[in-house]
């Protein structure tokens, strides 16, 4: 049931079911092969391989060994998270942002000046910020996350000098 339940959590935040039950085996037990991945996990042999190139480029597992004898080991539980915390956030944000003005330049309430001089870094990469920042001086002030429209929130906009 517990398995069930991580599998459908990590459907929701975009992995496959297949990739879902590939990372648990992995968690459980490493390094696998693929073929061990597919007998443990209930994947079938024919789609097992594709998902564990697809979790490979993703950076969810890392391959040791050429040929038959290439085995998987996951990434840290803590680590995958965290990626996919910063993940899940960018989309949101970029999903708040396109809401609140549809993609569009003239949008109500959003004055031409402020989405000029908007500027938007991935989320969690400090070199792309550091590059906005010396690409474009002029602006002390940043936004560092999302401002929400719940009541009582604070806006993520720090001052720098």
């Amino acid at each position: 049931m517990v398995v069930n339940n991580l599998v459908h959590h990590l459907r929701e935040a975009g992995l496959t079911e297949y990739e879902a039950r590939a990372y648990i085996t992995l968690v459980r037990e490493n390094p696998l092969t693929a073929y061990e991945i597919a007998r443990r996990s209930g994947i079938p042999t024919s789609k097992v391989y594709g998902v564990v190139s697809r979790l490979a480029e993703r950076g969810v597992l890392s391959v040791r060994g050429e040929g038959r004898a290439r085995s998987y080991v996951p990434i840290d539980a803590e680590e995958f998270v965290s990626g996919l915390r910063g993940r899940i956030h960018d989309t949101l944000v970029q999903i708040e942002g396109g809401l609140a003005t549809l993609g569009l330049p003239d949008s109500p309430g959003v004055p031409q000046g402020t989405a000029q001089d908007t500027l938007i870094a991935p989320y969690n990469d400090l070199e792309a910020v550091k590059a906005l920042l010396a690409a474009n001086p002029r602006g002390p002030r940043v936004q560092t996350g999302a401002s929400s429209p719940w009541p009582r929130s604070t806006s993520g906009t720090t001052y720098i000098s």
